[in-house]
C-alpha cells in the first residue's frame, strides 16, 4: 500500500520567498500542498488559483491549526519568523523555516530549546548547501588535497534596485541588515567548507565612527547554524538528507512520517 503524502502548509505564499518555494514544491516527493496563507488578500487569491489549493488563509494561525497540514513552511520576512515558528513548534508540527529565522539571537535560542523539548523535526532553508558544487569544494578542502586551508574568498553578485524605498529590507529592525538577511547563506557555506575552526574572528565595518558590524554577528551566526542541526544531535549537518533523484527530494525525511 502506498504511503500517504505529507500535507504541507505554506505561510507567505504571495511573497518573493513563497513564490520561489512554490516552484520548488513541484519536484518534491511525498508532499502535497494542503494550505497556504498570506496577509495580502490579492496575492493570496492569485496564489490559490495558480496552485489549485482549497485552503487559503489570511491568518497564518488558521493554517497552523488546519489538521490536514503536517509540516509548515515559513516564508515570511525575518522580523515575523520567530513568532510563527514558535507557534508551529508548540503545535507539534514539523517546521521548514526560511533563513535567518529571526533578527535576534535570543529568539533562535528559544526555538532550539522548544524544538528539543517538543521533539519535532525542524530545519532552516540553507538552500545553497544542496548545490553539488559545494560537495566538491568541501571534499577538496577537508581532504587537504591542496594542503591546509589558509583563506577563503567569496563574491556574490546580487541586485536590490527593484526593492522600493519603504521595503522592509531597508529597515534593519525588520531585516537584520544585509549580513543577517542575506549574508547568513555565505557564512553557513564557509562553515560547511571549513568545518570546525579553532579560532574565530570578529568582523567590524565602520561608516565614519559608527560600528555597523561586530563580534555579535559571529555569535548570531553560530546560533543560527545550530537550528539546522537541532533534529540530529550527533551531527552538525542539516536534518534534510542528501537524497538526489534528479531534482527530487523527500519531505518524509523532515516530518519523520
Amino acid at each position: 500500500m502506498a504511503r500517504a503524502s505529507v500535507g504541507l502548509g505554506l505561510i507567505g505564499a504571495g511573497g518573493t520567498f513563497g513564490t520561489f518555494i512554490q516552484s520548488a514544491l513541484r519536484d518534491v516527493e511525498g508532499g502535497r500542498l494542503a494550505g497556504i496563507a498570506d496577509v495580502n488578500e490579492k496575492a493570496l487569491q492569485e496564489a490559490r488559483q495558480k496552485l489549485g489549493v482549497e485552503h487559503a488563509y489570511t491568518d497564518w494561525r488558521q493554517l497552523i491549526a488546519d489538521d490536514e497540514v503536517g509540516a509548515v513552511i515559513v516564508a515570511t520576512p525575518p522580523f515575523t519568523q520567530h513568532e510563527i515558528a514558535r507557534a508551529v513548534l508548540e503545535r507539534g508540527k514539523a517546521l521548514f523555516l526560511e533563513k535567518p529565522g529571526s533578527v535576534a539571537p535570543e529568539d533562535l535560542r528559544e526555538l532550539v530549546d522548544l524544538q528539543r523539548s517538543k521533539r519535532v523535526r525542524a530545519t532552516i532553508d540553507y538552500v545553497m548547501r544542496w548545490n553539488p558544487l559545494l560537495d566538491v569544494v568541501r571534499d577538496i578542502c577537508r581532504g587537504g588535497w591542496l594542503g591546509a586551508l589558509r583563506s577563503m574568498q567569496f563574491v556574490n553578485y546580487a541586485q536590490d534596485e527593484t526593492l522600493p524605498k519603504g521595503h522592509w529590507f531597508w529597515d534593519r529592525s525588520k531585516s537584520g541588515g544585509i549580513f543577517v538577511e542575506h549574508g547568513v547563506h555565505f557564512f553557513d557555506l564557509y562553515g560547511e567548507i571549513a568545518g570546525s575552526l579553532r579560532r574565530r574572528w570578529s568582523l567590524r565595518r565602520r561608516c565614519g565612527t559608527t560600528p555597523l558590524l561586530a563580534g555579535e554577528l559571529i555569535r548570531w551566526i553560530a546560533w543560527s547554524r545550530t537550528t539546522t542541526a537541532c533534529c540530529a544531535p550527533t551531527s552538525t549537518r542539516s536534518t534534510v538528507p542528501r537524497r538526489w533523484s534528479g531534482n527530487r527530494r523527500s519531505w518524509r525525511s523532515i516530518t519523520g512520517s
